[in-house]
């Protein structure tokens, strides 16, 4: 059974090092667990398995709670991550990036997960952090300043020094060393910020910028102000404050960092669930998914599509001859191949071992099946070479067609299987559309385990 299992999880993604991945069945036991896994949470394999999910889990409670969240998102085949705490063996927590993918065959879960438990730490010392700091600020005095547009006088409090580290003597305190000390980045908006309050355009100024600091760095500063206008509407004063805000600032940049980080490890996460690590391909998974839509598509339209099972002639041989490294030389080189001989808007995947499946939607006409499969089979007549030799390639591909074949994906894919069973039946190196006639297939979809290329 746990080789049926197996065969659901592609490449070597089970055996990530980053990623933990959790198998369980549909009463919650877990079936296999990864090492990922079982380091993270301090179990052994055997302690693990056959252990209740939810007793990796703060309390039933916690489990009942998580459980809730994620049922209606498995029945629809959504996969939204969710953070939550789990318990490691030694007592302890530890968050983890959760989302979950059912599989139909058997009632199985499988879930993948993230270690954040260094982001949800950073999180908390950092909002302890910038409470202190709004604190601090809070406290501060702020500089007040009063501008005399008519005279071009700057009037400014002597907490200015404090802010800024120069003393009358150093800089005259005048509205042009301020625009100076601006930061070059920062000068047009804020001037042009400053004019419009003296245009009339605004009464108010509100704007964040940075300051050159006397000992040579930047600050960050907020400034707010008032314009006074005579009866003539002309501005004639700008009384306001500005406050020192570089450790806010300063935070905020460090919280976007950690942020945009969290989405980078998010993304990299959903790629490595849904791709195959060899090829770069969708996975099994990811296929299935895609199949979807495509159908669906497929049916919004009124349109065909076509699934193509490609499989490569004698890999077995390939890699029992030259070793596992040309044979993932030769599938890199395939799912190249692949890429090269479809169009822009087809779909290819890599299901497991040496099977390729494409989705070729909008094929109203067989020619256009015909010429991409007479295109797939001329790019494989050329020989794969590498530094220690020369090898022909060859390929059988199974067609079949949606609607007329099959009425949905899983059925599609099996009338795709057995015209590719046909085809090795019959010789190899050549493709073959199904038909009724045909019997059902013993190869890799339906009996993984009897499968010879």
């Amino acid at each position: 059974m746990m080789d049926n299992l197996e065969s659901l999880i592609v490449g070597r993604l089970f055996d990530s090092d980053h990623i933990a991945l959790i198998m369980t069945d549909a009463e919650g036991m877990i079936v296999r667990a990864n090492r990922h896994t079982q380091n993270l949470l301090g179990y052994r394999r055997e302690e693990i398995e056959k252990k209740s999910v939810g007793k990796l889990h703060l309390s039933d409670k916690s489990y009942q709670k998580f459980i809730a969240k994620v049922r209606g998102e498995l029945v629809t085949g959504q996969s939204n991550s969710l953070e939550y705490p789990f318990r490691h063996k030694e007592g302890y927590v530890v968050w983890l990036c959760v989302s979950g993918q059912e599989i139909k065959e058997g009632g199985y879960t499988l879930w993948t997960a993230l270690d954040i438990s260094r982001r949800k730490k950073a999180e908390e010392d950092l909002a302890i952090l910038k409470e202190r700091l709004e604190y601090a600020i809070e406290g501060n005095h702020d500089v007040v300043w009063d501008w005399d547009i008519v005279h071009n006088k700057l009037d400014l409090s002597e907490r200015w020094r404090e802010v800024v580290g120069y003393d009358r003597e150093d800089v005259p305190y005048e509205i042009k060393v301020w625009r100076r000390l601006l930061h070059p980045e920062d000068r047009r908006k804020a001037l042009e910020k400053v004019q419009a309050c003296i245009d009339g355009k605004n009464k108010y100024l509100d704007i964040t910028y940075r300051l050159r600091h006397k000992s040579g760095h930047n600050i960050w500063i907020l400034l707010r102000a008032v314009t006074l206008y005579d009866e003539q509407g002309k501005a004639v004063r700008m009384v306001g404050t500005h406050r020192d805000i570089t450790h806010t600032k300063e935070l905020e940049l460090r919280l976007q960092e950690q942020a945009e980080t969290i989405e980078q490890q998010r993304d990299e996460l959903w790629y490595q669930a849904h791709h195959d690590a060899l090829t770069a391909l969708p996975n099994r998974i990811y296929f299935q998914q895609l199949l979807i839509r495509a159908i669906e598509q497929a049916d919004l339209q009124g349109e065909k599509l076509a699934l193509l099972f490609v499989d490569l002639d004698h890999f077995k041989e390939i890699n029992d001859a030259y070793g596992h490294d040309v044979g993932d030389r030769v599938l890199r080189y395939a799912a190249d191949l692949l890429r090269r001989g479809v169009r822009r808007d087809d779909v290819i995947a890599r299901l497991g071992g040496d099977e390729f499946v494409l989705i070729l939607p909008d094929v109203s006409r067989t020619e256009t099946i015909d010429r991409i499969v007479k295109k797939l089979m001329t790019i494989f007549g050329h020989p794969f070479e590498w530094a220690g030799g020369s090898l022909d390639l060859s390929i059988s591909i199974g067609i079949a067609l949606y609607p007329d074949d099959a009425g949905d994906a899983d059925m599609l894919l099996r009338r795709a299987d057995q015209a590719m069973y046909q085809v090795k039946r019959s010789g190899r190196g050549h493709s073959l559309f199904y038909h009724s006639t045909m019997p059902e297939s013993r190869h890799g979809v339906l009996h993984p385990a009897s499968h010879k290329s």
